[in-house]
């Protein structure tokens, strides 16, 4: 920079303002031009938001239900309170005192209900094994938000479990029933509900487990139909351990109809959608080897 104010003095003596001014900004120019850049500063990037994790809520918080909402007794909310928070220390510590597990709240709900309205299966399990009856029903309608055909008057626990896609809850509480084989509203058994649901929520092992408490395979429910019948519409995959259990094939529904000829109606109306049948494939193998081919081809009449 002094180089620059010399050479100015002396340019100016010698040529005059005018050049004197022209020769500063040049040098200027060149001088600053030669400096070492400094990366231009820029604002750091908003780094990407992630995605917030989809928030699972249980039912009772579906609902928006407290433990005060349905039980009177200190000990029943701290219970629920427990099962809530998913603290099983202090449940099992309050189970040693004693409590009556089967106290009916508001509408009869039990403290089984909260657990499974809670989703929490170690409570649920838990609760059973300290003389919870699975058995007991609802007196009335519990008002809802969302659940409108879950929690409703004279039904109980295998009932709920089923309607809200819960089996599992249905199947732990099984070998806590002193009847198995009690008809669910309606008149049907579990087995009926079960693979009435669409989607159908049921598995192999859920299905084994009822058989093996002595739920009838071949008992007839609404519309005339067998556990068999249900399943070929709903779940074709549990076909076979239903016939491969006992389930007779043979069976009609009310209008005259046994299982070939649903399994028939399903597979015409799949090829008229330009389905595929695969799911079909191992029932239609089992029945054209134990009972009579099936028609592919066969033109689909009115449903079953």
């Amino acid at each position: 920079m002094a180089m620059i104010t010399t050479t100015w003095s002396m340019f100016r003596s010698r040529y005059g303002i005018t050049i004197g001014i022209v020769w500063l900004s040049f040098m200027q120019a060149f001088f600053f031009g030669c400096q070492e850049k400094q990366p231009v500063s820029f604002p750091k990037p908003v780094q990407t938001l992630l995605k917030p994790k989809t928030v699972r809520h249980t039912i009772a918080q579906s609902e928006g239900w407290q433990p005060k909402d349905f039980f009177q007794a200190e000990e029943s909310r701290r219970i629920c309170e427990a099962i809530s928070a998913g603290d099983q220390v202090t449940l099992e510590r309050l189970l040693k005192q004693s409590p009556d597990v089967n106290v009916t709240g508001k509408y009869g709900l039990t403290l089984l209900h909260w657990a499974f309205a809670e989703e929490n299966m170690g409570a649920f399990q838990t609760l059973l094994k300290n003389g919870a009856n699975p058995d007991l029903k609802l007196s009335e309608n519990v008002p809802h938000k969302i659940y409108d055909v879950t929690f409703v008057e004279d039904s109980n626990i295998f009932f709920s479990s089923i309607q809200c896609l819960r089996p599992a809850y249905c199947t732990a509480a099984l070998p806590y029933s002193d009847d198995p084989k009690q008809p669910i509203l309606g008149g049907s058994s579990m087995l009926h509900l079960i693979l009435s649901r669409m989607p159908c929520p049921a598995n192999e092992e859920d299905i084994d487990a009822m058989l093996k408490h002595g739920i009838e395979v071949n008992t007839q429910g609404a519309f005339g139909y067998t556990p068999c019948h249900w399943a070929v519409h709903n779940a074709p995959r549990l076909c076979v351990p239903l016939l491969e259990a006992g389930a007779d094939p043979s069976i009609q529904d009310e209008k005259g109809r046994d299982v070939a000829d649903a399994v028939d109606f399903q597979i015409a109306e799949a090829q008229k959608l330009g389905r595929n049948i695969q799911e079909y494939e191992p029932v239609i193998e089992w029945l054209s080897e134990n009972y009579r081919p099936i028609d592919t081809q066969r033109p689909s009449g009115n449903a079953p």
